[in-house]
């Protein structure tokens, strides 16, 4: 069986309306507890470590990645965890491509690349 499961390294630009306070996010080393899909939608949970302008700040943090119809991403972070960094508010993007892959060998012993 082949999942659906989020790059391992993610980097988000930010900016304000106005064009001020531009920085960066990053969010690395996800690691997938437990998913579910339905409708061409899947919802992963997990931790990650996440990052601020290339430095990562907060290890290990709970969240949950919503990819509604491989189009639209939604990232939840545990607001406590990254010191209300966030103001208990989602993050919000597109999805530009998405790659099946699994680490269980196929028939032929073959492994997904990019997977690991």
């Amino acid at each position: 069986m082949q999942d659906l499961y989020p790059s391992e390294k993610v980097a988000q630009d930010m900016i304000w309306n106005n064009r001020t306070a531009s920085h960066t996010h990053e969010f690395r080393n996800f690691e997938a507890k437990n998913h579910r899909s339905s409708d061409g939608s899947v919802t992963i949970k997990g931790k990650m470590d996440v990052g601020t302008n290339h430095v990562i700040t907060w290890q290990k943090v709970p969240a949950e990645i919503v990819i509604e119809k491989g189009r639209i991403i939604t990232v939840s972070l545990d607001d406590e965890k990254t010191n209300h960094h966030f103001g208990d508010q989602t993050i919000h993007g597109t999805v530009d491509s998405l790659k099946r892959c699994s680490t269980t060998p196929g028939p032929d012993m073959q492994v997904s690349s990019g997977c690991a």
